[in-house]
């Protein structure tokens, strides 16, 4: 009999990232349009906050991983979860720029907290069985507030209503907060070897294989994220704000198979269609620059997406104890944060030189090199300590 997915924990764990997103997505669109007009702000000024929480995000995701492997999850979780609110609502109190840039690092630490704490407890509740499937619904409601968020951050912060967009994302996030402190988490006893500190804990070695393709991979998600609106306007193409949300739909629609396909076939069939799908999404987007090219390869790129996003953290999750599902994490995460932010960074340099289009056709070949090493290296490494798991067992 197939275990339950779809339980009270899981939909309130569900509904509670949904919740969370829409704040974090609010700030996307709007924050540097508050650094520039309100705090009057540079353009480099605005890279440089952005960075910033990207650079906090990695600095304390591997101290999560150990912590919530050593001493518990519910509890640096909660706390976690706390101070991404309150931080959210302290940016109504920001009149310079130092100040922003001093939060918004604050910020970055709450965020990977709390992500890296939040995966780990879902992973917990969610049956091993039907890992793939849940951890690509619980990715679909962060979907949705991908979506929305930026939507109604901006609908909200017309006419320079800044700071009543920064409380309405305090409170989502605050409603978020209150679910997630009603659900009851499965008890966790860290094995006693695990309390004593160790660098090597930071980092768990069997999620290197896979967390390499993931880096690989989002260094052309960094590239979108920051650029896709500048491009559009370089090829003449209004409204670019519709771009996420047709790659949300993609995603969306990738996430309702992916997970799965994983469950019951495994990694090997499913990866291939979702680096192929960035491969063929990131050359439409280069080539083909009118409205049909650019909203096709939003549909493409988000496909590609929803399905290597949750197959690649089933896989690093599949194959640890449970005692060491927070660094498995935790070392997933880092690997999407590096990849984001050294993705947004060599595409500036890169654009430059080369264009964007011929920068976005070299993290299409950078995604050809991924699947190579995936299949040579990275899913070899993953079947054999899926073997040796179940010897243990």
């Amino acid at each position: 009999m197939t275990e339950k997915l779809w339980t009270r924990k899981f939909i309130l764990m569900c509904i509670a990232n949904l919740l969370m997103s829409l704040a974090f997505y609010f700030l996307i669109p709007t924050l540097p349009l508050f650094i520039t007009n309100v705090l009057h702000g540079t353009k480099l000024q605005v890279g440089i906050i952005f960075a910033s929480y990207t650079v906090a995000a990695l600095l304390i995701r591997p101290f999560t991983g150990f912590a919530v492997d050593s001493f518990g999850r519910k509890t640096i979780f909660l706390i976690s979860f706390l101070a991404f609110t309150l931080l959210l609502g302290s940016y109504a109190l920001v009149f310079t720029a130092l100040q922003l840039l001093i939060l918004r690092f604050l910020h970055g630490l709450s965020w990977g907290s709390s992500t890296t704490s939040f995966s780990t407890l879902v992973v917990d509740i969610i049956p091993s069985k039907r890992r793939g499937e849940g951890l690509g619904f619980f990715g679909l409601f962060m979907t949705g507030g991908m979506a929305l968020g930026p939507m109604i951050g901006n609908y909200i912060a017309e006419n320079d209503h800044y700071q009543r967009m920064f409380i309405v994302a305090a409170l989502l996030s605050f409603t978020g907060l209150i679910l997630a402190a009603c659900i009851k988490y499965p008890s966790f006893e860290a094995h006693p070897a695990n309390k004593n500190f160790r660098w090597n804990k930071l980092i768990e070695p069997t999620s290197l294989p896979v967390s390499l393709i993931i880096l690989m991979v989002c260094f052309s998600y960094g590239s979108i994220v920051v650029f896709s609106s500048i491009y559009a306007e370089e090829i003449g193409i209004k409204k670019a704000g519709v771009f996420f949300a047709i790659y949300a739909i993609g995603l969306a629609i990738s996430r309702f198979f992916a997970g799965k396909i994983f469950d019951r076939r495994g990694p090997h069939k499913i990866t291939f269609y979702g680096l192929a799908s960035l491969f063929i999404g990131l050359v439409i987007l280069s080539l083909v620059k009118n409205n049909y090219g650019y909203l096709l390869s939003a549909f493409i790129i988000g496909i590609g997406f929803g399905i290597v996003f949750p197959t690649f953290q089933a896989m690093v999750n599949h194959i640890v104890p449970l005692q060491k599902i927070g660094a498995a994490n935790s070392t997933f995460f880092t690997s999407v944060d590096l990849g984001i932010g050294l993705g947004a960074v060599i595409t500036g340099i890169l654009a430059e030189l080369i264009s964007l289009t011929y920068t976005f056709l070299v993290w299409a070949l950078i995604i050809l090199l991924a699947m190579l090493i995936f299949y040579s290296y990275s899913v070899k490494e993953y079947d054999k300590e899926l073997l040796l798991k179940k010897k243990q067992q």
